[in-house]
C-alpha cells in the first residue's frame, strides 16, 4: 500500500511527539525541572538567569539596553531578543518560564525533524528515507545533548532550516526563506552558518552534470545579497554583538585569546590518542566515555565532538561513494574528505574556528552529522527506490572495524567507555547488518521495510532516555522552597527596595545556585545590583580595570568570562556603591570590617550588614595621584589611593591643575570613622533623585573645582547632561566614566542608549521594505 507524503509527514511527527513524551517524561510531568547541576550548569546559573532578567526588562523597561545586573554594569542588546523562540520564555514571565523550558527543547525537535524531512525531500528522497533521515536528526547527539544547554539544538534547527531555504533558492529560485533563516541564526552563528553554506552550495553546484560558471558567480551573489538582507533584519542588534566580540579580551587576538597558541599548531600535526578515541566514540553514542560529568574523553562532555546521529548512518555512508558514479562520486568524495581533514589536522580545525578556541560546538559537531544523514539517507533512498544493492564486501568490512573499534583496548589501565554501552552499540550494528543483507537479497522486503524504523526507534529511545535521564537535574518540588535562588536573599532583597530608593549595589559571602559550580549571576534572577557576572563576554572595560588592579590575572580567559566580583577586596567595594553585604558565615570576615560594617537585620540564616565606607555612585575627586607614581604602590596602597584620588596620565597632569596632587606618602591607609569622614569620603557627591537601567538623575552643588566620578563601566553610549548641556565623558581610573567640572550648583542626567541602536532599527525598517518589494516583485512560494 502506497502512503502519501502527508501521511509520512503525520506519522513522523507522532513517532517524534512519542519519543518526547517517552525520554522527557519526567520534565514535562514536572518530576524534574530543565535546569542541570552537573556540567551543564550553565542552564541554572547563565541561561535561566538571563532569560528571567530579560523577561523582567522587558516588561519593566522596555528593550533591553544597559543592565546594573551584569557585573557593574553593561550592555545586554539584544539579551536574547533576537531568536523568536525565546519569546515564549519572556511571555510566561519568571514565575512558569522554568516550567516551559522542556516543552520548546520538544518543539525545537519536532521543528527540526519535519524540516529536515522536507529538505530531504527537495532532495528528491523518497518518503520512506526522508522519514528515517529526520527521525535521526531528531534525536542526534547535538540536538539531545546540546538542548541540555539550550542554544546548542536551536542552532541546529536554524541550520536545518538554512539548508531547506537554500535548497528552494538553488532548485526553484524561491528566495523568500533565506533571509529569514540567516536573521534565526544570528550573532555567533552567521559567521559558521555562512561559511557552511557556502561549501554547500560549492558541493551541490559541482554535484550537477551539466554546470555553468556564470550560474555560480550568480548563485553566491545572490546569496551573499539575501545574507545581508538577513543580517540587517536585526539591525539594532548587528553593531551591539559585533562590538562586543570586538572588544572583548577574548576576540579578535585580545589580550586573553588563543589565536597565537592555536595558530603555532603545525599544519599537519596531529592530536593525542584520546582525541581521536573521542571521535569514534561520540559516533557511535552520547555517553560511551561517560554521560554529564562523569564524562572522559577528550574535552568536556558539550565542547567534545558530538556527532551521534544513529548507527545506521555510519553503516550507509561508505556506500554512497559506491553507489554514485563519475563527476558525482568526485565531488561528494571531496566534500565527505574536506570535513574528514578538520577532524585529523587540528590546525584544520583551529582555522575553521578562525583559532578562537579548541572545540567542536556550534559548528562541526552540526555539520558533520548533517553530512552523516544526508549521505546515509541517500543510499536508503537508492535502496528502497530504484532496487540499488549494498556493496557487501565494503559494507562486511565496515560493520567489522565498526566493532573492532568499539571494543579495541585503547587504555590497557584505567578504561573510561561504558561497557553496556559498547554491547549495546555491537548489538545494534549486528542487527542492521542482518536486516540489510536480508534487504541485500530481496528477502522478507516487506517486513524489513517496516522493522528497519522500529529498531531505529528503539535505539533512539534508549540511548537518549539514558542520556537526559541520568543527567543532574533541580527536583521541582524543591523549587518553589527555600534553598536556591529563592533562598532568604530574596526576603533580605525585598527590604533593603523598601527601606533604600537610592543605587547601591550589595554583595554575597555565599552563591544561590544549586549547581555544582557556583554562581555568579544571582543578581540578574534575585533583582539586585552586584558586581558578579558569568558572560562569555563581560564588559571589557570592567574587566581592563580588574586586571590592572590585579583582581583577575593577566591572561586568564576563564576568569574574564567567571567575574567573582571584588568582595576580596573590600576597598574596591567602598569605591563602587557596595552599601550592602549579605553573609551566612559568622563572623563577617576581616576584610569586610574594614567597611565598618553594621548589622541590620537577619532573614532566615542571611545576615544583612550595611557597609558604612562607601562612596555613592557619582562622586568627587579633589586630589589627582600621576599614573607613574599609582603603578608603583602595593595592592593595598592602589586601593585606599583610588578612593583618594583619580589616576591621570603623567602628560596630562596639566589638565588637573586645579585638584591637588596626592603624593604616595600622604596617603591614610587604616579606615575608621574618623578617617573616613576626615580623609576619605568624597564631601561633595551626586544626590540622585531617580534611577533606572538606562538613566541617571540628580543634582550636584560643588564648592570648588572637582573632577565628577561615576563607577559605572565607560561605555560611548552613556551621555552626559550638565545643566541639559551635553559633556563629553572621560575615560577614568582605566574601567569608569567621569569629566572635570568647575564650581556650582548642576542638574545631571546620564542617559544610555546602544551605539548605533537608531541605525540599526533604520537598517531593519529598510531591510524589511526592501524585503516585502523583493517578494512583491520576483517572489516564488514554491
Amino acid at each position: 500500500m502506497k502512503i502519501s507524503e502527508n501521511k509520512y509527514i503525520g506519522l513522523l511527527m507522532l513517532v517524534i511527539v512519542g519519543l518526547c513524551g517517552l525520554i522527557y517524561h519526567d520534565f514535562l510531568f514536572f518530576k524534574k525541572l530543565f535546569l542541570f547541576t552537573d556540567i551543564g550548569s550553565d542552564t541554572i546559573n547563565a541561561f535561566y538567569p538571563q532569560l528571567v532578567h530579560t523577561a523582567n526588562y522587558l516588561r519593566e523597561t522596555g528593550i533591553p539596553q544597559w543592565s546594573f545586573h551584569h557585573g557593574l554594569g553593561q550592555n545586554i542588546l539584544p539579551a536574547g531578543t533576537d531568536n523568536p523562540l525565546n519569546f515564549l520564555y519572556y511571555l510566561l514571565g519568571e514565575n512558569y518560564l522554568a516550567y516551559a523550558l522542556p516543552y520548546l527543547e520538544c518543539f525545537k525537535i519536532l521543528l527540526g525533524g519535519c524540516c529536515f524531512f522536507w529538505y530531504l525531500k527537495l532532495m528528491s528522497l523518497s518518503d520512506y528515507a526522508a522519514s528515517i533521515g529526520a527521525l535521526l536528526l531528531a534525536f542526534s547527539g547535538y540536538m539531545i545533548v546540546g538542548g541540555t544547554w539550550y542554544g546548542h539544538s536551536t542552532t541546529l534547527v536554524y541550520t536545518v532550516i538554512l539548508l531547506l531555504a537554500f535548497e528552494k533558492l538553488y532548485q526553484k529560485g524561491s528566495f523568500w526563506l533565506f533571509p529569514i533563516s540567516i536573521f534565526l541564526l544570528g550573532g555567533t552563528s552567521w559567521y559558521f552558518s555562512l561559511v557552511f553554506i557556502t561549501i554547500y552550495a560549492l558541493f551541490r553546484f559541482f554535484s550537477e552534470t551539466q554546470t555553468s560558471y556564470k550560474r555560480l558567480v550568480r548563485l553566491l551573489l545572490t546569496m551573499a545579497g539575501l545574507s545581508l538582507l538577513g543580517i540587517a533584519f536585526s539591525g539594532p542588534a548587528v553593531t551591539s554583538i559585533l562590538e562586543r566580540i570586538i572588544s572583548s579580551p577574548r576576540g579578535m587576538g585580545g589580550n586573553v585569546s588563543r589565536f597565537q597558541e592555536l595558530y603555532s599548531m603545525p599544519l599537519f600535526g596531529l592530536e593525542d590518542g584520546l582525541h581521536y578515541i573521542t571521535l569514534f566514540m561520540r559516533s557511535i553514542g552520547n555517553d560511551v566515555l561517560g554521560n554529564g560529568s562523569a564524562f572522559r574523553g577528550w574535552g568536556n562532555y558539550l565542547e567534545a565532538p558530538l556527532f551521534y546521529c544513529g548507527l545506521l548512518s555510519l553503516l550507509l555512508t561508505p556506500q554512497l561513494l559506491t553507489m554514485l558514479k563519475g563527476r558525482k562520486r568526485i565531488v561528494y568524495s571531496v566534500y565527505l574528505l574536506f570535513w574528514v581533514c578538520l577532524l585529523i589536522f587540528p590546525f584544520f580545525r583551529y582555522a575553521f574556528y578562525l583559532f578562537a578556541g579548541d572545540y567542536y560546538k556550534s559548528a562541526l559537531s552540526l555539520f558533520i552529522p548533517l553530512t552523516f544523514l544526508l549521505f546515509s539517507s541517500y543510499v536508503l533512498h537508492l535502496l528502497h527506490t530504484q532496487q540499488r544493492k549494498l556493496q557487501l564486501p565494503l559494507f562486511g568490512i565496515t560493520c567489522l572495524l565498526l566493532i573492532v573499534f568499539i571494543w579495541y583496548p585503547y587504555f590497557p589501565e584505567k578504561n573510561p567507555m561504558v561497557s553496556f554501552w559498547q554491547w549495546w552499540a555491537t548489538g545494534f550494528l549486528i542487527t542492521y547488518s542482518i536486516c540489510l543483507i536480508l534487504w541485500h537479497f530481496n528477502i522478507l522486503l516487506p517486513i524489513l521495510r517496516l522493522l528497519l524504523p522500529c529498531i531505529i526507534v528503539l535505539e533512539l529511545a534508549s540511548i537518549n532516555y539514558y542520556t537526559i535521564n541520568e543527567r543532574e537535574a533541580v527536583e521541582a518540588n524543591k523549587f518553589n522552597s527555600k534553598i536556591g535562588y529563592n533562598d532568604y536573599t530574596i526576603d533580605a532583597i525585598d527590604y533593603l527596595h523598601t527601606q533604600d530608593i537610592s543605587f547601591f549595589r550589595v554583595s554575597k559571602d555565599y552563591s544561590s545556585g544549586l549547581a555544582k559550580h557556583r554562581s555568579v549571576n544571582d543578581p540578574r534572577i534575585q533583582n539586585y545590583y552586584g558586581t558578579t557576572s558569568y558572560s562569555s563576554f563581560n564588559q571589557p572595560y570592567y574587566t581592563d580595570f580588574l586586571r590592572y588592579m590585579g583582581v583577575i590575572k593577566a591572561g586568564k580567559e576563564d576568569q574574564t568570562r567567571w567575574i567573582t566580583g571584588l568582595q576580596k577586596r573590600p576597598l574596591l567595594e567602598a569605591l563602587t556603591s557596595v552599601r550592602y553585604h549579605l553573609a551566612k558565615r559568622t563572623p563577617p570576615d576581616k576584610a569586610q570590617r574594614l567597611l565598618g560594617q553594621q548589622q541590620l537585620q537577619q532573614f532566615g540564616d542571611v545576615k544583612l550588614y550595611r557597609n558604612r565606607y562607601v562612596q555613592p555612585l557619582g562622586f568627587c575627586y579633589d586630589h589627582y595621584i600621576l599614573q607613574s607614581q599609582f603603578e608603583k604602590l602595593s595592592s593595598q596602597q592602589k586601593d585606599f589611593a583610588l578612593l583618594k584620588a583619580i589616576i591621570v596620565s603623567d602628560s596630562t597632569a596639566l589638565r588637573y591643575r586645579e585638584l591637588k596632587q596626592l603624593h604616595p606618602n600622604e596617603m591614610e591607609l587604616e579606615m575608621n570613622d574618623e578617617r573616613w569622614e576626615n580623609y576619605y569620603h568624597a564631601p561633595q557627591s551626586l544626590s540622585i533623585t531617580s534611577h533606572g537601567q538606562n538613566y541617571i538623575k540628580g543634582s550636584l552643588n560643588l564648592a570648588q573645582s572637582s573632577y565628577l566620578f561615576f563607577s559605572i563601566p565607560y561605555d560611548r553610549g552613556w551621555q552626559l547632561l550638565i545643566n541639559e548641556q551635553a559633556k563629553t565623558l572621560d575615560l577614568a581610573n582605566v574601567g569608569f566614566m567621569g569629566t572635570l567640572i568647575k564650581k556650582g550648583e548642576y542638574d545631571i542626567v546620564l542617559e544610555y542608549r546602544s551605539p548605533f541602536i537608531r541605525v540599526g532599527i533604520g537598517i531593519a525598517i529598510a531591510a524589511f521594505m526592501l524585503y516585502f518589494l523583493l517578494l512583491f516583485r520576483y517572489g516564488k512560494w514554491e
